[in-house]
């Protein structure tokens, strides 16, 4: 057998659950969120990640709930 491995690499997912709550008017909305990160490069990038899927989940929510 004759080969040539040319590369490899490898990818990490780091999976974050989080319990997140909105004010969308006068309601309060709790919910628990799974994010996926991939090959985060550091903690700010996670936090990052959680904070861009908060603000995309409350757009959401207003659109949802007309506020």
């Amino acid at each position: 057998m004759e080969y040539t491995e040319l590369s490899r690499r490898t990818e990490t997912i780091i999976k974050t659950l989080v319990e997140m709550t909105f004010i969308i008017g006068e309601q309060i909305i709790v919910e628990n969120i799974e994010i996926s990160h991939f090959n985060p490069k550091d903690e700010a990038e996670i936090t990052l990640g959680i904070e861009n899927r908060y603000n995309s989940r409350e757009r959401e929510l207003n659109e949802q709930y007309g506020s």
